[in-house]
C-alpha cells in the first residue's frame, strides 16, 4: 500500500520533472532568437542571472500595441515577478548549447595593452616575478640606459608590434561560434503558462556586451518570440 508520505514525494518528483521540461523545451525555443542557426553550437555560461524585469519600461504607445495585438496577456503581472532562483544549465537539456564557466571563457579580445618597461640591469628575479605574474595582455620591454630615446621607443614600438602580430594569429584559431557567449536569465512564466519573459546578454568579445529583454509566446506548439523590450549596452 502506498502512504501519503510515497505519494507527498511522488507528486513532488512530477511537479519538479515537468518544470524541468518545461524549462528545457522554453530555453530550447527562445534561444532561436539569438543564436545563429547556421552555429554547430553556441556558448552559455552555466548559471542562469537573475533579470530585474519590474525595472523593465514601457511607454503607453508600447503598452497599446501589446494590449491590442495580445489581449490575453497580462503583462504587469510578468514584470511583477523577477527571476528570484538562478539556474544551473548543467541540470537541463538545452540543443547545441556548450555549457561554460566562466572562468573558462577564452581572451579573445583586450579592451587596452599595458606596457611595462624595464631597464636591463633589472635583477633577475624581479624581471622573473613580472613574467610569471602579468596578467594576459601586459607586454614587457627590456630597455638599455645608455640608448637612445629613439632607440627606447623603437624597442618598445617592435615589442608591441610583435604581441598584436601573435595575438592575431592568436585570434585565428578561434571558431565563429567561440568569438560569442552568452548568458540567460532564469524565465519568468506567466499563470496560464502562455506567455514568458527572459533577458538574453551577448558578448561578441569584440564590442560591449548587448542586453535585451525578449517576451514569448507558446502558439503552434513552440515558443515563438513576440517582442523585444528596450536592449541596454553593458
Amino acid at each position: 500500500m502506498i502512504n501519503k508520505f510515497s505519494i507527498s514525494l511522488l507528486l513532488i518528483f512530477n511537479y519538479s520533472f515537468g518544470q524541468k521540461t518545461k524549462i528545457d523545451r522554453f530555453v530550447s525555443d527562445a534561444a532561436k532568437a539569438v543564436i545563429k542557426p547556421e552555429f554547430r553550437y553556441y556558448n552559455l555560461i552555466d548559471s542562469s542571472f537573475i533579470a530585474e524585469n519590474n525595472k523593465i519600461y514601457l511607454d503607453r504607445f508600447e503598452e497599446a500595441e501589446l494590449s491590442e495585438n495580445y489581449p490575453d496577456l497580462h503583462i504587469g503581472q510578468l514584470f511583477e515577478h523577477d527571476s528570484v532562483n538562478a539556474l544551473n544549465w548543467n541540470d537541463y537539456n538545452i540543443p547545441r548549447a556548450k555549457v561554460i564557466s566562466p572562468k573558462e571563457i577564452p581572451k579573445y579580445h583586450l579592451n587596452s595593452r599595458i606596457v611595462v618597461v624595464r631597464y636591463s640591469d633589472t635583477p633577475k628575479e624581479e624581471l622573473d616575478r613580472l613574467e610569471k605574474d602579468k596578467p594576459f595582455g601586459k607586454i614587457i620591454v627590456i630597455i638599455d640606459k645608455n640608448w637612445s630615446e629613439e632607440r627606447k621607443q623603437r624597442e618598445i614600438d617592435e615589442k608591441v608590434d610583435d604581441f598584436e602580430k601573435r595575438f592575431a594569429e592568436y585570434q585565428s584559431t578561434f571558431a565563429e561560434e567561440d568569438k560569442i557567449y552568452y548568458s540567460f536569465s532564469t524565465p519568468v512564466f506567466s499563470d496560464d503558462n502562455k506567455y514568458a519573459l527572459m533577458s538574453i546578454h551577448v558578448d561578441s568579445r569584440k564590442s560591449s556586451c548587448c542586453g535585451c529583454s525578449y517576451l514569448f509566446k507558446f502558439e503552434n506548439e513552440s515558443w515563438q518570440q513576440i517582442y523585444i523590450f528596450r536592449c541596454i549596452m553593458r
